[in-house]
């Protein structure tokens, strides 16, 4: 899409959402919570643990376990993490020469896993590098891919994850020359 901003021609082609943490920790956290949640201890008082739990038979607990489970699965705890851990965007697009991208982010001051809708406002420039007319496909790409790498090292992106996997699977495929305005503006 191109558009202009400040006067400047400039051409946004992806978006890459930022998520609070990885895919694997917030699995961890979700195994926590449902381990939890389907804790008999913490389930039920101790009198009626003993009776209901501590004295019942195995098919009966197996099937105390399914519907806590179920329940759980249910809740607003086992929200998928694609969809509902996202805490800002870097919109990647290019102008004279350059790519740039710019953060956009939650405009809370703690983040936390249950945290509320909040609007996403724009944070900062985040990156800005340099392509030329004799930069090859891959060096373009690689390019990309370098300095997303080094946004995530950064202490701005501490504890946050960017989740480029879709970029990666696509930019070998994509014709960066025609693509990008390299010398059109």
């Amino acid at each position: 899409m191109e558009s202009q901003d400040k006067g400047l021609v400039h051409l946004e082609f992806f978006e890459l959402p930022v998520y609070r943490v990885t895919h694997g920790k917030y699995l961890r956290e979700q195994s926590e919570l449902r381990d939890r949640a389907t804790n008999p201890e913490r389930i039920f008082d101790e009198q009626t643990r003993k009776v209901l739990w501590d004295q019942g038979d195995e098919k009966q607990k197996q099937e105390m376990l399914q519907m806590w489970n179920s329940s759980f699965d249910r809740s607003d705890e086992a929200l998928p993490w694609r969809y509902n851990d996202i805490i800002g965007y870097i919109r990647l697009y290019a102008t004279l020469g350059l790519i740039k991208g710019d953060y956009y982010a939650v405009d809370i001051k703690r983040i936390r896993r249950d945290r509320k809708r909040a609007p996403y406002k724009y944070y900062d420039k985040v990156i800005e590098f340099h392509i030329h007319a004799k930069d090859s496909q891959d060096e373009i790409a690689k390019k990309i891919i370098e300095n997303l790498s080094n946004l995530q090292d950064s202490s701005l992106f501490k504890n946050k994850y960017i989740f480029v996997d879709l970029l990666k699977v696509l930019i070998d495929f994509i014709d960066w020359k025609r693509l990008l305005p390299i010398g059109r503006f």
